[in-house]
């Protein structure tokens, strides 16, 4: 019987009581409640023994071997059942109600009487019994890992029943867990050729074609394994499927649905965490990634997952914590070693950025209170002094340029440039003691300079930038002619605010005047001359 059913059943007896699986009419409403309509089959054969009165005959037996024989039977010969059929729904309500688990010595005993009773004369009833004893041995293989042992009863059971679409589906099963894809599907398609109602072999065959990549067909066969029994496996394997072709949302409904009908399913959890992850929902993710980690803790991808989650949040001590954790139980796992790498070398950089964040701010919050030079610390008196002195003749300088200007130039203008001097000493000492940036404006300043002092012309004779302008003569007559010219148009509302402007090209009036500009250098003493055009509207 299914494994999960059997625990939806230790379900009812702990929160509900033993009574609950002895009363039928108490029993048919709790297991509706419990099974949220679903295993129906499992429901029907259980009905069926509370009504033979099996489970009061298992609660009150003190010899269970001979019990559990004795009520194979009662459902055998009163009900109908095939002999593996009973005997699966009397050892499901033992292990139950009694934590007891039949002896496969037991089970042969009966399943071999059943055989000897046939004597009708019907051929192949016997090896049907045989055929079931063999699958129920191969699937108890199978949860124990044991492949091998698995594979050899499946295929004793084909031998006995030819017919048997279980057996081929159990033994392709086996096949896919061993890697043996080829053979898996080769049995897996003679399961389903002799059951189309087989949604075992669907679903493994679907799980197949999922890691193969045929991402469509994996789709279509999963489609008809739930289509047949809405089973938590094929909902997870499709969600799964769906991820991988980065159908997020159709993923996380199908995961979602499997979770619901087994809580307990770590794969579930840990296919939706990743979809979460790849959609950047970075909480949800690791909620669900922890939640795989807490059912399975021995599973490197969750651990490799999660650590992904918490690097692309920015938690990088958590991230390294679950890398570490992942190579643990995996010491060779690129994945992990990679993730870890990229983990280390962030947190080294954030560290890098944070240091640098936290002396920027310590030097804002210096230069806030003016601490960046103090002037009574770092500055003598005579630094002051010299600052004083240079203001008091700049301002000297400055009244005696005003008063020589008309009848002493030249003695004007060496009081003029030692008043400019004077002030740039004392602008260069202020900005130097209280801006921080002081030195590139300066050195700005000088660029522009530079560049100004660049495009003045050369004289023609010495090749230096010292021409000076003596006069400009006209060359002849002004001529009219017109230009375009673009103009801005702005308009206004009745308040005079802006509303919006426009932007149109107009012809003006314009005159030309050749002339002639006449210049002398200051290092050589000759004279040159430049021609233009001098233009303006009119």
């Amino acid at each position: 019987m299914n494994s999960d059913f059997i625990a939806i059943l230790r379900k009812l007896v702990a929160e509900q009581g033993k009574e609950s699986l002895i009363n039928p009419a108490k029993c048919k409403a709790l297991l509706a409640d419990y099974t949220c309509g679903e295993y129906k089959k499992e429901n029907r054969l259980v009905l069926q023994a509370l009504e033979a009165e099996v489970s009061k005959a298992i609660d009150a037996a003190k010899d269970l071997e001979l019990c559990w024989k004795q009520q194979v039977r009662v459902l055998r010969e009163d009900y109908s059942l095939a002999s593996n059929v009973a005997a699966d729904v009397v050892s499901a309500l033992l292990l139950v109600l009694r934590g007891y688990t039949v002896s496969p010595e037991t089970s042969f005993e009966i399943l071999g009487q059943d055989q000897c009773n046939t004597t009708s004369g019907e051929p192949g009833k016997a090896d049907v019994s045989d055929s079931s004893a063999c699958i129920q041995r191969g699937k108890a293989y199978l949860k124990q890992g044991d492949y091998d042992e698995a594979i050899n009863e499946f295929t004793e059971a084909v031998r006995f029943d030819p017919g048997s679409s279980l057996a081929y589906a159990g033994r392709g099963d086996a096949y896919r867990l061993q890697g043996q894809n080829d053979n898996a599907i080769k049995d897996l398609n003679k399961a389903i050729k002799l059951d189309q109602g087989n949604s075992w072999a669907y679903a493994k065959r679907g799980e197949i074609y999922r890691k193969q990549g045929k991402y469509d067909s994996a789709i279509k066969d999963l489609n008809e394994a739930i289509r047949l029994e809405p089973d938590y496996w094929a909902y997870g394997s499709r969600g799964e499927a769906y991820r991988e072709q980065g159908k997020y949302d159709s993923a996380i409904r199908d995961l979602s649905e499997a979770i619901r009908l087994n809580p307990d399913y770590s794969f579930a959890y840990r296919c939706r965490g990743t979809a979460y992850r790849q959609q950047d929902q970075h909480d949800r993710a690791i909620k669900d990634l922890t939640e795989a980690i807490r059912l399975k803790p021995k599973e490197y991808i969750s651990y490799i997952r999660r650590g992904e989650a918490y690097r692309k949040q920015g938690e990088y001590d958590s991230a390294i914590e679950d890398f570490n954790e992942a190579l643990k139980l995996d010491k060779d796992n690129s994945a992990a070693r990679n993730g870890l790498n990229q983990a280390i070398k962030l947190k080294a950089e954030k560290e890098e950025e944070e240091e640098e964040e936290d002396e920027d701010e310590e030097e804002e919050e210096e230069a806030s209170k003016g601490k960046w030079i103090s002037p009574g610390k770092t500055h003598t008196m005579s630094t002051i002094l010299i600052g004083l002195l240079s203001f008091v003749l700049s301002i000297f300088g400055f009244i005696l340029w005003l008063a020589l200007r008309k009848h002493y130039p030249e003695q004007a203008k060496a009081c003029l440039t030692g008043s400019i001097i004077g002030s740039a000493i004392v602008i260069l000492g202020i900005g130097l003691t209280y801006i921080p940036d002081m030195p590139i404006i300066l050195a700005g300043a000088g660029i522009i300079v530079l560049f100004f002092w660049w495009r003045k012309p050369k004289c023609p004779n010495c090749g230096k930038r010292s021409l000076k302008k003596i006069k400009t003569v006209a060359l002849g007559r002004a001529e009219s002619g017109y230009d375009t010219v673009t103009r801005r148009d702005i308009y206004r509302d009745k308040h005079g605010n802006r509303t919006g402007s426009r932007e149109r090209k107009v012809q003006v009036r314009v005159k030309r005047q050749p002339v002639r500009t006449y210049q002398r250098c200051r290092s050589c003493g000759r004279d040159c001359y430049i021609d233009s055009i001098r233009k303006w509207e009119g």
